[in-house]
């Protein structure tokens, strides 16, 4: 049975994030003075797919990782989720879009519905207080990953948060 069946949204692939990459993103948030959503849910988005053709039961992710990826532009932005914005940490990242394009490839989905950015979402409090983020620089240059992992997208997220 496929997950828009069951929940009619879809099915979501991110990335938990390695405790010394939580460590230096929390000390940065600090020096910004920018409250960061709870470590354990600090995430990198890479499918938040509501296609047909990809579904928990056919799609196995990684599961426990150990690697890092090198940041290409990092630069913060912020994107209005609900009544506040949230903060984001947008880059380039050649190996996540390459794992994006072969989960495609895997699943007969030559192109993706929603243009996707790699992006690591930071802050769901954001107040504005800190004026245009694009133009504050972006001290990581690198993530470390621990896990790639799999779930019905959760349209009730918000409440989570």
């Amino acid at each position: 049975m496929l997950i828009e069946e069951i929940t009619g949204a879809g099915i979501y692939v991110g990335y938990k994030i390695g405790s010394n990459s939580i460590q230096e993103i929390n000390a940065w948030m600090k020096d910004l003075n920018i409250t960061p959503i709870s470590s354990d849910k600090l995430h990198l988005t890479l499918i938040q797919s509501e296609s047909p053709k990809i579904s928990l039961e056919s799609f196995k992710p990684l599961g426990k990782i150990s690697t890092s990826i090198r940041l290409i532009k990092p630069q913060l932005k912020s994107y209005p989720v609900g009544l506040v914005d949230s903060i984001v940490l947008a880059f380039e990242a050649n190996e996540l879009r390459q794992r994006r394009t072969d989960i495609g490839k895997e699943f007969g989905i030559k192109k993706w519905k929603k243009r996707w950015s790699p992006h690591l979402t930071i802050s769901y409090n954001y107040d504005g207080s800190l004026g245009f983020l694009e133009e504050i620089s972006v001290p990581i240059t690198s993530l470390e990953l621990s896990e790639e992992y799999a779930e019905p997208i959760n349209t009730d997220w918000m409440q989570s948060i």
